[in-house]
């Protein structure tokens, strides 16, 4: 058989799944032949495990096959790589059910007995279609990752839409949010895609800087000004001269501290301790967690100096707000975590992690959230990260035990169990308003089997 030139077999991984020797063999002498690594599998069970062990291009499987059959196997691999294509292989007694597999999901069937071209071309198909879905998932996450920051929410798009519009003006900008929700990203991404975008941005936590020391740092100091200034220092606005310098937690500097950043901010003059005056250009992007107008108000915040930076306020959403950019936040920080920490055994959050994280209400914000796929990679045995693992995480970082009790020592295994699927039955049914059906979906079972489960542990949805 001539090598086809349109299919290239490279280290692309197929596998085959029938419970017949002869057509697997069969497949696997055509698939070899143009150059894929063939994996044979002749049972469900084992196909699926190679699904979760090894990162495949593609499947071929029979449809008819003794206890775990094809569409089994269709429904763990969407499951778990929906961007793996599956090819169902049937004989003509099961084609309606071929049918059916096409409709759960398969990207196509082929009838028995196989003709190696069809074969040939059905597979190089499928695998052009994961390379467009690879692809364009590859933009996606580029384009979510744009500024550093992760978010497809309506509060994270207006955020975005500000942050382009406000970056090339060079006005100052105040921008407000809690703890953990990412200030500091704002301000790069407004660096990033300003006229200074070449030149140097600083960035300064004023709530870690000793009041003593917080003029010394911003504005710098000479050699001898004082005990231990050994040498010549610029401080914070001269080494930002030309490009963005960002105060984060404005709130905590003194009202003396504040007198001078004005100063600063007016004229572009900075007297460092024990100098002469200096001139800077600089671009002031401050941020805080409560209203600058509150503080203000309880004369805690020069008047003055508020109205001199709060030209542009953008505020950045808690998690909560945004609990649908939770999935798309885990999978990042996931990734993440697993090159960071070599765990390159992990694969994938199964979803009912991805359910249970999407649930809980991150009072740290998205730096809570990292914290927790950190913890989660560490400590996972994988390669699925389970429910019961983001539980584990959880429990790690929140000793007080407010997550559940599934973990107390005095419980039996079935206790245990049971207090684990209660816990996370609760967890899902809340996450859609107590919806049964729309539970059941997110779940992948049927209705009435979710529904007795619910009544097994006394929980009630609509």
């Amino acid at each position: 058989m001539p090598k086809n030139a349109n299919i290239n077999g490279d280290h692309k991984k197929i596998l085959v799944v029938d419970d017949e020797l002869k057509p697997r063999e069969i497949l696997a002498d055509i698939l070899q032949f143009q150059g894929f690594q063939v994996f044979l599998a002749a049972n469900g069970v084992h196909a699926i495990k190679l699904v979760e062990q090894e990162e495949i291009d593609c499947i071929l499987c029979d449809v008819k096959m003794p206890g775990t059959d094809g569409l089994q196997v269709l429904k763990a691999t969407l499951a778990t790589k929906p961007n793996t294509p599956v090819i169902m292989v049937s004989g003509y007694s099961t084609i309606p059910i071929a049918v059916q597999a096409t409709k759960l999901g398969a990207f196509d069937f082929l009838e028995k007995p196989l003709d190696a071209e069809k074969v040939l071309v059905t597979v190089r198909n499928a695998l052009v279609q994961r390379q467009l879905q690879l692809e364009r998932k590859l933009a996606s996450t580029k384009s979510l990752e744009r500024y550093g920051m992760i978010g497809e929410s309506p509060a994270m798009k207006t955020l975005f839409n500000q942050i382009e519009h406000v970056a090339p003006n060079d006005c100052r900008v105040v921008v407000r949010g809690e703890t953990g929700t990412g200030k500091e990203l704002v301000a790069r991404a407004l660096h990033k895609l300003s006229l200074r975008a070449d030149k140097p941005f600083v960035a300064v936590n004023c709530a870690a800087v000793h009041h003593e020391l917080i003029e010394s740092t911003l504005f710098g100091h000479k050699k001898g000004a004082f005990t231990g200034a050994v040498e010549n220092r610029p401080g914070k606005f001269g080494e930002a001269d030309g490009g963005t310098l960002f105060l984060d937690e404005i709130l905590d500097l003194s009202l003396a501290a504040q007198a001078k950043v004005l100063r600063a901010v007016e004229l572009g003059e900075i007297e460092p301790v024990g100098g002469t005056i200096n001139h800077v250009d600089v671009r002031l992007i401050a941020a805080t967690q409560n209203p600058l107008k509150q503080a203000v108000e309880g004369k805690q915040f020069r008047e003055d100096l508020y109205h001199r930076l709060n030209v542009v306020e953008l505020i950045v959403p808690a998690l909560r707000e945004r609990q649908e950019d939770i999935k798309l936040l885990a999978q990042h920080f996931f990734n993440y975590s697993i090159q960071a920490h070599n765990r390159s055994d992990l694969t994938y959050l199964s979803p009912q992690a991805l359910l249970l994280l999407s649930s809980q209400p991150y009072p740290g914000n998205v730096r809570e959230l990292q914290h927790v796929l950190e913890r989660l990679v560490l400590f996972a045995r994988g390669p699925e990260v389970t429910g019961a693992d983001v539980y584990a995480a959880l429990e790690t970082g929140n000793p007080t035990g407010t997550t559940g009790d599934f973990f107390q020592t005095d419980q039996t295994f079935q206790q245990a169990r049971d207090s684990f699927e209660r816990a996370f039955l609760g967890n899902v049914l809340q996450q859609h308003e107590g919806s049964i059906t729309k539970a059941a979906e997110s779940l992948q079972v049927d209705r009435a089997t979710l529904w007795r489960k619910l009544k097994k542990y006394g929980l009630e949805g609509e």
